[in-house]
Parts: structure tokens; sequence; C-alpha cells
């Protein structure tokens, strides 16, 4: 059985999946919104591994939210506000198709340096109880598309409470957690080469379906955070809570996502709190979706604030399924210094315009 690590890189915000499990980062829900004052440090621990790891642009002196990049900062923001749900549940999915009952350890599949994966299923489908533990020391993967990885460090993964099946349909309530111990993957080769993830803490998630409603709750446990290193970005991810919502009958999905993080790249140095204090709604659109088949959030209502350390903040406000509207407030008066209406590709550019 081979361990592959697959990442898909929104700026920090990393679910990386393997052949039979996750690494983790998609973006959910429909509640209100809780203040993250986390604290985060920026940083790329190598575990050990044999690595040179990029230093990150310069940052610029003025620090916090400014008129030359209030966009990027609700670019970052909002993008990985939709990440979050779909990685998770496709991780856990995966794993929830391997047949049972199986107690077994097995090699990694790693080119270079080691690793191993020990799953213990009691039963032909997951149930409470069941847990799969994934360990790499320097374990070098090569993709299809040329990219290579190298990873290091442990993920935990465990069945709290079971009813259902994801794989067979229909009806399902799960819980379950993702733990992570100084897990670090280094994209070595391809277009992504030099970006360093690291992730640590928990993740808590409770997924249930009714067969009308699916409700995904993901909430950051034992201080989880996620850092990147690249070239053009050093990022610090810290998750509150996200939801996510989605109506089967008629294809509307409704989240939310709340979290810390801190950012430097050539436009921007700070730490900014993210808060979505009107659920976004948005259609789950036939044929519109991201590579692994999670619908793509393109909301028509909503609204989400980040604010930065000194009082500053920067705002979106859905408008249709194409445009958002993205206002700054520079001094916590409510009046907006800079708008500007944006599509939510243009958003995505910005984001993508990283690893380029």
């Amino acid at each position: 059985m081979q361990c592959l690590s697959n990442g898909k890189n929104y700026l920090g915000v990393t679910i990386l999946l393997s052949a039979s499990m996750l690494l983790g980062a998609c973006g959910g829900g429909g509640g209100g919104s809780t203040t993250n004052n986390t604290q985060m440090s920026m940083g790329n621990g190598s575990n050990g591994a044999t690595t040179t790891n990029p230093a990150g642009p310069t940052p610029p002196a003025t620090q916090g939210l400014t008129v030359e990049n209030f966009l990027e900062v609700a670019a970052v923001a909002f993008v990985n506000s939709t990440v979050f749900v779909s990685s998770v549940e496709e991780a856990f999915a995966s794993f929830s198709e391997i047949p049972g009952p199986l107690m077994v350890t097995t090699p990694a599949f790693c080119e270079s340096g080691a690793g191993e994966m020990t799953l213990n299923f009691a039963a032909a489908t997951r149930v409470a109880g069941d847990t799969v533990v994934q360990t790499f020391d320097n374990c070098v993967v090569s993709f299809e598309d040329s990219s290579q990885t190298r990873d290091n460090g442990q993920i935990f993964s465990e069945i709290l409470e079971a009813s259902g099946s994801l794989s067979a349909g229909g009806a399902f309530d799960f819980v379950f957690r993702f733990a992570y111990t100084n897990f670090t993957t280094e994209e070595i080769a391809g277009t992504d080469q030099g970006q360093f993830n690291t992730l640590n803490g928990d993740l808590a998630v409770d997924t249930s379906n009714d067969g009308v409603i699916e409700t995904t709750t993901i909430t950051g446990q034992n201080d989880f955070s996620i850092s990147s290193v690249f070239d053009t970005f050093n990022a610090v991810f810290i998750l509150t809570e996200t939801i996510q919502v989605q109506d089967l009958s008629n294809n509307t999905i409704v989240f939310t996502s709340d979290f810390g993080f801190q950012l430097i790249t050539a436009i921007t140095n700070g730490s900014f709190v993210t808060d979505t204090t009107q659920p976004f709604m948005s259609l789950s659109t036939p044929g519109l979706t991201e590579d692994d088949g999670a619908p793509i959030l393109r909301p028509t209502s909503g609204f989400q604030v980040t604010t930065d350390g000194n009082g500053a903040s920067v705002s979106l406000t859905a408008l249709t399924e194409t445009t958002a509207e993205v206002s700054l407030d520079l001094n916590g008066d409510n009046v907006a210094e800079a708008t500007q209406l944006v599509t939510y590709a243009q958003l995505e550019d910005i984001v993508d315009a990283f690893f380029l």
C-alpha cells in the first residue's frame, strides 16, 4: 500500500492528502463568528530534515493594512475560507473506502528516506476507535506532474463516533480528529519548489448527513496551526472554526470560517483576524468544481471582516455569483478609505500569483 502526499496549496492553508488519507486545509459553513486572539509566530522548523528553507520576502516597514495591500489581505482571507471543508472530507472519505477489518503496518512508498502507516480498522466499514498513524522521516515522493515532496513528522487520525457509511451513501454521522506532530512537507521539485509547510495541533471534525442537509464543522484544537513559507510569502494560519451546511435538495451551501493569520509578502506585514459575521451563501453549480470535485464557492450574500493589530479592517461583501465589494477602513470609524468591486476570479488570481 502506497502512502503518497498530494498537496493543494492555498497560501498556507494546505490540506495534504495521501493515497489512503489526509494531511491537512477547505472552507465552510453557517454559524456566528469567534474572534481568534492567538498569538502567532513565524517559523518553518525542519524537524531534522535535510532541507534549505526559503527565507521568504523582505517585508515592508509599514505593518498592518494599507491602501496598497488591502485587496491582497482580503483575497488571502476569503480564498482560505473556502478550502477547509472539502479537503478534510476528501481525506476522511479516502481512508473510509479501505476495506476492513484490517490491522497492519506497511512501509510508505518513499524513493528515499523512510515512512510507515499503521491501520487499525475493526470492521468492514469505519467504526469508533478506528485509527491511522502515518510517520515520515525524510520521505521523498514524486508525482505525475514532475513535482516532488519531502515529508517528516506524524499524522494521527482517529474516529471518535460513527454512524452510517460515507462510502455507501445515505445518512451518516461521524466525529473524528486529525492530530499533527511536527508534520512538515517540502516541495523539492515542480512549480512550487521551495515551499515549506509545517502543521501542528489537532483538527476536530463533526460531519453529518440526514439525506437532505449535510453539515460539517471543523475546529482547531491544541493550538492547531499551519505555517507556510515560500519565496513570495511567509504565512501562519491558526483555525478557530469553519462550518459548512449544504442543502442537497437545492444545491445551496452556507459557510463561515473564522481564523487568525500572519502574513508577510512584498506589500504586507502583519497579523490579522478574520471573522465571517454574516454567513456566505453560495450555489453549488454542477460542473463548477475544483480538481478534487469539491464545489467552487461563489457566494451571492455574506460578509467577512479581517482586522489587523492597529484596529484597521478590510471587509468583503458578497454581491453576485461573480462579484464582491472589498472596503478598507483604516481608522475604525466605519468610513471606507478605499472601496473596490472585484470578481472572485480576481481574488483567486491574487493568491495564485504567489506561486507563479
